[in-house]
């Protein structure tokens, strides 16, 4: 497989969820949408195994995980402070926004920690 097509999957494959979305709302499932990421996330796992030519090279898996770590602090921060004004004003809808905001903060972060000290132990 060549490297334009993996990249053409990799562009295709938000469009087609967007669409699964749309498809799942419209006829009240959320299975269509979790089935078509599921089957999207194997068949560009399995593109990117068929690619000869070099995807990518490590000053953009640098790039990337610097990106992915300001996107998590950026999250972490504005997730945190909303979801407690949410938390501090109450009311039922309030609170259920809050706490799925700081459960996400939580998750985010722990599994950040575990990626960490995994791929630390590894490398």
């Amino acid at each position: 497989m060549k490297k334009e097509t993996y990249q053409t999957l990799g562009k295709l494959f938000p469009i087609l969820v967007g669409i699964a979305f749309i498809i799942g709302i419209i006829l009240d499932s959320f299975l269509i949408p979790l089935v078509v990421v599921a089957i999207g996330v194997t068949l560009i796992m399995w593109s990117k195994r068929k690619v000869k030519e070099v995807i990518e090279d490590e000053r953009d898996q640098k790039i990337g995980g610097k990106a992915m770590r300001n996107a998590v602090i950026l999250f972490s921060l504005l997730a945190t402070i909303i979801g407690l004004i949410l938390y501090a004003s109450g009311g039922e809808v309030q609170m259920a926004v809050s706490h799925t905001l700081l459960g996400s903060v939580s998750f985010i972060l722990i599994s950040y920690i575990a990626f960490f000290y995994f791929l630390e132990r590894k490398m």
